[in-house]
């Protein structure tokens, strides 16, 4: 230790060194150390002594002690002091094991050096450090080495190593999940199935994706039953266990699943279960391009969709693209893809139609149709439920796809009572109707286009006009559809509702047409005599259906009341009866023809024409009114004007009364009003005939068209 302060006695060679095997001699051995068995030293190097047996010991003040006590007995070192010899512990101690973790840091492993060894009473004694580390990339039973110092009486230090038992702790690696949600008609693949993990950490800190073969995951029997064509064709709730493969050891996590409805189009018909009878058309994006996939929502069962419909039409379902469309009328085009299905086809048979693996790739801005006969059709936006019941036409409804879902459209939800219109209205009347009734839908999304068919108002009744309006999508693009919007036709007097028109008129009777007469045979009577119409909503013919369901009527002189009905639609007639005796029965010509001729300067000559008085009562007989009409060719002079003095086309006319009305001759032109021919008696009879003046040509046929109104009174 002359030029050192501070020796490593392992690492260090000796100055002097000499060793013997078993079998030689003794003073042999004792020769070998130096000049005369002699070694100079100086005060504060280390003597060591090494024996196979450890039988080593040492004599201070000539007294003996033993070293065979010491934890290594068989090697010991020895400060060389004024003193003696001085036992060294450097190379005594006792190592203690530690534990460390997997892939634990060097400056981690240093915090437990001071637990490494047993320095108890030895207060010269340093744990100084690690001169090897343990090997921590593997779990195990490892050694490190810890070098230890001794403060020498000379003040110098001594180091020694000691092996050190370590147990390395495998350190798993570090997974983390979380409750994950899915969509109808999302694939259980990888990329999807990674959403149940929040993070990956291996030993080493590094991270590992899900798509590293060293995660995976269960797929528990919620699962299993769920999945068609790999992707998720039923709600449920499950538990899946994650797994990770760390270098540390293998690491499980629970994640909780639920698979939900996402954004669709929910048809349910016979629920016997929750089953979702007729599907569930659920719209996914994949790679940035949306999809609609067919699934079975709540269960994969493949009952008939509604038993009650056997053969008959139950559900539909259609996809209108706009891909080539800016504009698109619903209710005239073709749908690019169609389903149906009647009640008794099987549920999952129903959803098969629907395209390859139940898949069809759409774009955002077409339009999906859902049809239902009993309108039980819902839409989910994530995965929140909306009824649809709700809407005016909840069996026929129409989405746009957009990237937040379905958006139910209006363009097929208006609903028009009855437009009413008088007869002959014009179109530009019927328009300004027809916006009318639109606007009370109070549906902003839709506009009015145009007319595309008007009523015909040229009589009463029940009529309709068709209608286009249009709604604007979110895509900008436009649809358009139809109605057909019922039109009643009618007078002011008639009477009408959201179902029938009604139409009567007042009634005139005489006693004796009502005398004898059932309750039926009455009813029949006023409906006749009222010439009683009705029409059906949206049927252009006359109903049969009228009944009369009240009167008071009876064959006396009065005036009477009748209520006809039709449905819930009641109209009120008033029925006048006049007594029998007040009836009038007579024969009276038609027409009455007349002539001249040159031969008998002009003077005009006709037939007698009978008026015979088939009455029970005397009636006075009043020739009321004389016009001539766009017809005549001969002009009528009135009596006091004087004869034309140049030969024209006209003519001095009487109507001369025979027999009873001898002794009256009424002048016939446009002044003539009101004047008497006479009066019959009942049963009695008369004649009358044409007389007067001609003047004109004779070359050629001439007429004269004329109509004679007469008037008869009841004489008492």
């Amino acid at each position: 230790m002359n030029n050192v302060n501070d020796l490593s006695l392992a690492n260090q060679s000796p100055t002097k060194v000499i060793t013997a095997n078993g079998d030689e001699k003794k003073q042999d051995f004792l020769d070998r150390w130096g000049s005369a068995r002699a070694m100079s030293v100086n005060y504060g190097d280390v003597f060591k002594a090494k024996e196979a047996e450890g039988k080593i010991g040492y004599t201070q003040a000539s007294n003996y002690t033993s070293l065979d006590t010491y934890q290594q007995p068989k090697e010991i070192f020895f400060e060389v002091t004024k003193n003696g010899y001085k036992p060294l512990a450097i190379n005594q101690l006792s190592s203690k094991k530690i534990s460390v973790t997997q892939k634990d840091s060097q400056s981690s492993i240093a915090q437990q050096l001071q637990n490494t060894i047993d320095t108890k009473g030895n207060s010269n004694i340093t744990i100084e450090k690690f001169s090897e580390y343990p090997d921590v990339d593997t779990a195990g039973e490892k050694t490190a080495k810890v070098l230890v110092s001794q403060t020498l009486s000379s003040g110098k230090k001594v180091s020694y190593p000691y092996e050190v038992p370590v147990t390395v702790v495998a350190k798993p690696g570090k997974l983390k999940t979380q409750e994950a949600f899915y969509k109808l008609g999302e694939k259980w693949n990888t990329e999807n199935r990674s959403r149940m993990m929040v993070s990956a950490t291996d030993t080493d800190g590094s991270d590992v994706p899900y798509s590293d073969g060293r995660v995976g995951s269960s797929n528990p029997d919620e699962v299993k039953k769920a999945l068609k064509d790999d992707r998720i064709d039923k709600l449920f709730k499950a538990s899946v266990e994650l797994v990770f493969s760390s270098m540390g050891g293998t690491v499980t996590s629970i994640s909780p699943v639920e698979a939900k409805y996402g954004n669709a189009i929910v048809l349910r018909g016979y629920e016997y279960g929750p089953r979702d009878s007729a599907g569930v058309f659920a719209l996914i994006e994949e790679n940035g391009n949306p999809k609609i996939i067919a699934t079975s929502g709540k269960s994969t069962d493949n009952e008939a969709i509604h038993s009650s419909f056997p053969g008959k039409f139950y559900v539909e379902t259609a996809l209108y693209s706009m891909n080539q469309h800016t504009e698109l009328a619903l209710d005239k085009s073709t749908p690019t893809m169609v389903i149906k299905a009647n009640g008794n086809d099987k549920k999952q048979d129903f959803l098969n139609r629907w395209g390859a693996s139940r898949t069809l790739s759409v774009n955002y801005g077409d339009v999906f149709k859902a049809k239902e006969a009993e309108g039980k059709i819902g839409y989910t936006q994530d995965s929140t439920y909306t009824s649809l019941n709700r809407y005016q036409q909840p069996k026929e409804i129409f989405f746009e796809v957009t990237k937040n879902g379905y958006r139910p459209l209006q363009i097929n939800q208006l609903t028009f009572k009855g437009l009413v219109v008088p007869p002959a209205v014009k179109k530009e009347a019927i328009e300004k109707e027809v916006k009318t009734a639109i606007d009370k839908n109070k549906q902003a999304t839709v506009t009015f286009e145009k007319i595309t068919d008007y009523p015909d108002t040229t009589h009463d009744g029940f009529q309709d006009v068709k209608v286009q309006v249009s709604e604007k999508l979110t895509s900008g693009n436009k649809v358009f559809f139809t109605y057909t919007i019922p039109v009643v036709v009618k007078d002011t007097d008639d009477q009408s509702d959201d179902q029938f028109i009604l139409t009567a008129k007042n009634i005139t009777a005489y006693s004796n047409q009502l005398a004898n007469k059932t309750s039926d045979q009455l009813a029949a009577f006023i409906l006749k005599q009222s010439q009683a119409q009705a029409w059906e909503k949206n049927k252009q013919t006359p109903s049969e259906k009228i009944k009369m369901i009240t009167t008071d009527l009876k064959p006396e002189f009065g005036t009477y009341q009748a209520t006809l009905a039709i449905g819930k639609l009641r109209k009120e007639i008033s029925i006048n009866v006049l007594a029998s005796n007040n009836m009038i029965d007579l024969t009276i010509p038609k027409s009455i023809a007349f002539g001249s001729t040159d031969v008998d300067p002009g003077q005009i000559v006709s037939p007698n024409y009978e008026i015979k008085n088939r009455s029970k009562t005397k009636v006075k007989v009043v020739l009321q009114q004389v016009k001539t009409t766009t017809k005549s060719s001969i002009k009528l002079v009135h009596v006091n004007d004087p004869d034309p003095v140049n030969a024209s086309e006209s003519a001095r006319l009487f109507l001369k009364g025979n027999e009873k009305f001898a002794a009256n001759k009424i002048p016939l032109d446009d002044s003539t009003a009101n004047q008497e021919l006479g009066t019959l008696d009942d049963q009695a009879k008369t004649s009358v005939s044409l007389s007067g003046q001609y003047f004109g040509d004779y070359s050629s046929r001439q007429n004269l068209a004329m109509d004679l109104t007469f008037k008869f009174e009841v004489l008492h």
